[in-house]
């Protein structure tokens, strides 16, 4: 489309909007952009592209800098509802802690390939154990445990409600979904195969925002392009470390709702932690811990319980302990 309209006869000026602008400092996109439009604006929770400086700063060129910025720490109170942040450790079960200190084990033993080039046996062998053992952490079968126990004592969580899965490993979600059924909870599970389907996938969103049902269990992909404004409560099982994950996950959550006169959300993040990390620490789980720490700093900081007890402040100081930096 964008090749024909560079060949047409215009006598009018054109503009590109770009929404959700982050996806256009790809490689792809930036091999082939268009130069023809006379003005361009693009629009993103968070135009940065983490862990790709090139492709930020491909996007800062090709679309003039940054003209305007409206932070969360602005916007709640004002066009965002406030939140409570609400963070939860759970304990990997023995069988998991066994595993991961197996992997730990493994690991140790294959640091000096931390720099090997890619490709290489070393180091294939170590991206492999270091993923192996990021996933126990994500898919820990005690935060579907502890969501039950929380649900259970306030049946009220279960009301316009999302709960956001892990994508490494369906059986979460499977577990998530047989408890919602076990309820008789009113629910349905968004994932790459409900989005397939435009028409069901609207259906199931107008259900959501009219009450029909009360919480959507999602595999990542709720995290941008839905507007689901009447939701109250948000249930992390699972989150990857970049940011504009984070800052869309709050997007969805602390939208204003004058239907339902929603005043504020409360956001559950359930945080999976070893017992041990094998004493010295190796540099993926660093990395790992690092992140952790990353995210519930961020969801601390803008919350309304920040230095209260059930807020984050109390984990953050955990997590630096076990990185060894406090």
């Amino acid at each position: 489309v964008l090749s024909e309209i560079s060949k047409q006869k215009r006598d009018v000026g054109t503009l590109l909007i770009a929404d959700e602008v982050h996806n256009l400092g790809s490689k792809g996109f930036q091999s082939a952009a268009p130069d023809f439009f006379d003005f361009k604006i693009g629009l993103s929770a968070t135009h940065e592209r983490q862990y790709d400086e090139g492709g930020s700063n491909f996007l800062l060129e090709y679309f003039g800098g940054l003209v305007f910025e409206y932070g969360l720490d602005q916007a709640i109170g004002n066009c965002l509802v406030p939140y409570r942040y609400l963070p939860i450790v759970v304990r990997l079960t023995a069988e998991e802690e066994d595993e991961f200190a197996d992997l730990t084990y493994q690991i140790k033993k294959l640091a000096f390939a931390i720099n090997a080039p890619d490709g290489t046996p070393e180091a294939e062998r170590l991206k492999i154990l270091c993923m192996k053992r990021r996933r126990i952490v994500e898919t820990a079968s005690n935060k579907v445990k502890a969501f039950e126990e929380l649900v259970s004592s306030d049946d009220s969580l279960l009301k316009r409600a999302l709960v956001f899965c892990s994508d490494k490993n369906p059986e979460q979600l499977r577990k998530l979904n047989k408890l919602l059924n076990d309820k008789k909870v009113l629910f349905s599970q968004v994932t790459q195969a409900e989005t397939s389907n435009r028409k069901s996938l609207k259906a199931v969103i107008a259900d959501f925002n009219t009450g029909k049902l009360d919480v959507l269990a999602s595999m990542r992909v709720l995290d941008e392009g839905f507007n689901v404004p009447q939701t109250e409560n948000a249930f992390l099982l699972a989150s990857n470390t970049v940011k504009r994950q984070w800052v869309q996950r709050l997007g969805r959550v602390l939208r204003l709702s004058p239907k339902t006169g929603k005043k504020r959300a409360l956001i559950y993040d359930f945080v999976a932690l070893p017992l041990s990390t094998g004493g010295k620490i190796d540099q993926d789980l660093q990395a790992l811990l690092k992140g952790e720490y990353s995210r519930v700093k961020f969801f601390t900081e803008l919350a309304q319980n920040k230095a209260a007890e059930d807020g984050g402040l109390v984990l953050t100081s955990r997590l630096l302990e076990m990185m060894g930096t406090k």
